[in-house]
């Protein structure tokens, strides 16, 4: 069930995010992050998996829907596709200035 809810989310957030235009403001990664964790929290309550976040840098200009498409996306991801193999597994989300650009990384093993 949880699987068939994500994948209408999804479809929904590929709709919206093709009718609308690009809007530009100042996003805290910190709270898409947030956010994105508590939406997936049925894979972050998952005790074989052992989230580090490390923002160094939490603001940038973009797109704030799309941003949060894309992030969601990614940590899901990271969540579905681990490493099986190891009895503990880690997902790092990062972020970074360098030089101009703002970096988020989001690993798992």
């Amino acid at each position: 069930m949880q699987r068939l809810d994500q994948y209408i989310n999804n479809v929904i957030d590929y709709s919206r995010n093709k009718r609308l235009t690009i809007e530009i403001v100042k996003v805290d990664i910190d709270d898409v992050i947030t956010t994105c964790l508590s939406d997936l929290r049925y894979f972050v309550n998952d005790t074989n998996v052992k989230l580090k976040v490390d923002l160094n840098y939490k603001m940038l200009k973009t797109d704030l829907l799309r941003f949060k498409i894309i992030t969601n996306n990614l940590i899901s991801n990271a969540f579905k596709y681990r490493d099986p193999s190891k009895k503990r597994s880690i997902i790092a989300i990062k972020s970074h200035l360098d030089k101009s650009d703002v970096v988020l990384q989001i690993q798992d093993n």
